[in-house]
């Protein structure tokens, strides 16, 4: 980029080569990106290039500032252009350059900086070369500084192609040709820097050369700038002062208009109007459009492969995250340990009783269990989902029943009537909310795991000869039993996990099998259930 921006530099001996070595002050360079380019080394660059040359002098900046101290003026921005004469004259000054940097924005944010070049002519204050070049890549043209050069030079309809017409309608309509135009404002989108399209305009103007046109900066309109920043930009507006700023700086016409991008397609559209300081009516107006530039369809790709790979990346994160997720769900869901359930129950009959009568009566019939003490143990438990356990273990029960009372009538006195036994459960655990879960539990009738032994007291009166009998039986459970003849129990359960209180409600559908047939038994009791310790061997995968 340096040898461009010397081959370019130097091309200005060619307008300068009127006086034998002119003059030249390198002003500092107005630094319009949020990056730090380093500005007063590009000042200093180009000064060493003007002055290897061989062809120019130059002023240093110490002198300039004590003549703008003296002139009352601040150091910092361009001067008006009514004290560059002053300024001029009393260092001998014949050209000012000066510029800005600016970030040309691309949808992608990367950086796309460039530099405007302009040099002034002191005696006539007019911008007599103007040139922009990249700064960190070569193609930095976007659809603005294309647009731009349509409306400006390029377009068969832009203003270069019509200035003859339109300085031919400025003599009739004003009785005078059109000696010097400057550009007053450009109403811009969200994120499009307004200066910094003013200046493109500025230079585009330059490189146009419009015959016996002399270019006047915005920036050295300084009461125009400072009436914008205090009151910001409407036409309204620009039609009621141009004339009074046209006529203090001997502007003949103002460039004005609005340019806008289309985000979505990432077309510029330039809207642009010139107005006569005297007139009250718009003399020339068009509207250009320029396509999305190839540094603008680049940054654009970018930001597709960029989202692409972040897209895939985030998909394969989830998805691993997921079977991780999913691995680390499967090692921590098993844990082993001891939930001890004690409580009453209720109700039905064991599978052992209801084979057995005497004298034709089932002893057992409409058998209530007073006194049934039970204790359930979990030894392991899964789980299946975030509040859903899987748990397996066994039930133990102690119990007496109160029998028949058709026993009675046939002198049948049962001295004792209990039962006790285990039966292996599966029970799905479902928490509502920390106190408050639901369980369903299967009672397997399992060969060689279950057991019920029954045992039964009772006294045959008889007038002569009362005898005791005893019936006594006790089911390994060899036998199978379908899965339909299982008995069921729901439990709802209520209170803080480290103790709860439970309901019970069972059902069971004996084997039809059994003699004398039982249709339909049931339970009903409370349970207090008391974890005594859970151990989850893989846990600390989840911390």
């Amino acid at each position: 980029m340096k040898s461009e921006i010397k081959d370019n530099i130097l091309k200005i001996a060619d307008i300068t080569k009127v006086k034998k070595k002119p003059v030249i002050y390198v002003w500092d360079f107005d630094n319009r990106s949020k990056y730090r380019v380093g500005a007063s080394k590009i000042k200093d660059d180009i000064s060493t290039i003007l002055l290897e040359s061989g062809m120019f002098k130059l002023v240093e900046d110490a002198a300039v500032e004590v003549s703008l101290k003296e002139m009352n003026l601040s150091g910092t921005g361009f001067i008006d252009q009514n004290n560059i004469k002053e300024l001029g004259n009393r260092l001998g000054i014949d050209y000012i350059l000066y510029g800005t940097i600016n970030n040309n924005s691309l949808a992608g944010g990367e950086p796309n900086l460039s530099i405007i070049f302009k040099l002034i002519e002191v005696e006539t204050t007019k911008i007599v070369w103007a040139y922009e070049i990249g700064l960190n890549r070569k193609n930095f043209k976007t659809s603005i500084d294309n647009v731009i050069e349509e409306a400006i030079y390029k377009n068969k309809f832009s203003i270069a192609n019509e200035w003859v017409k339109i300085n031919k309608e400025s003599i009739d309509s004003y009785g005078k040709n059109i000696n010097s135009i400057s550009v007053f404002f450009i109403n811009t989108g969200s994120g499009i820097d307004d200066t910094a399209v003013v200046d493109k305009m500025i230079s585009a103007l330059v490189q146009a050369k419009l015959t016996n046109v002399k270019v006047i900066d915005r920036a050295n309109l300084g009461k125009v700038i400072e009436f914008i920043s205090k009151e910001g930009y409407e036409e309204s507006s620009f039609f009621r002062t141009k004339k009074e700023f046209g006529k203090f700086y001997s502007v003949d016409a103002f460039l004005y208009g609005v340019l806008v991008r289309d985000p979505n397609t990432g077309k510029t559209e330039l809207n642009l109007k010139l107005a006569m300081v005297e007139s009250t009516t718009v003399d020339w107006g068009r509207k250009f459009i320029a396509e999305m530039s190839s540094v603008e369809r680049e940054s654009i790709s970018k930001i597709q492969q960029q989202k692409f790979s972040e897209s895939v990346s985030e998909t394969v994160g989830s998805f691993t995250k997921g079977i991780w997720d999913i691995i680390v769900f499967i090692l921590t869901a098993p844990g082993i340990g001891i939930n001890i359930d004690a409580g009453w129950l209720g109700g039905f009959t064991t599978p052992a009783m209801t084979s057995k009568n005497v004298y034709g009566i089932d002893i057992f019939k409409d058998a209530i269990q007073l006194t049934s003490f039970n204790v359930s143990l979990d030894f392991f438990r899964l789980r299946v989902w975030w509040s859903i356990y899987l748990y397996l273990g066994m039930k133990f029960w102690l119990g007496n029943y109160i029998t028949s009372e058709d026993l009675e009538d046939m002198d049948i006195e049962v001295k004792n009537a209990s039962f006790r036994g285990r039966l292996p459960y599966v029970g799905v655990d479902f928490y509502v909310s920390r106190d408050t879960s639901f369980r369903v539990s299967l009672l397997p009738i399992i060969q060689n795991i279950s057991w019920i032994n029954s045992r039964v007291e009772y006294v045959k009166n008889s007038y002569y000869n009362p005898t005791t009998y005893t019936f006594e039986k006790t089911i390994p459970i060899n036998n199978y039993y379908d899965p339909m003849n299982w008995p069921l129990e729901f439990e709802f359960r209520f209170g803080d996990y480290d103790f709860q209180f439970g309901i019970i409600f069972g059902v069971w559908v004996p084997d039809p099998n059994d003699t004398p047939k039982s249709d339909f038994e049931w339970e009903f009791g409370f349970n207090f259930k008391v974890p005594i310790f859970w151990w989850h061997p893989f846990s600390f995968l989840k911390d």
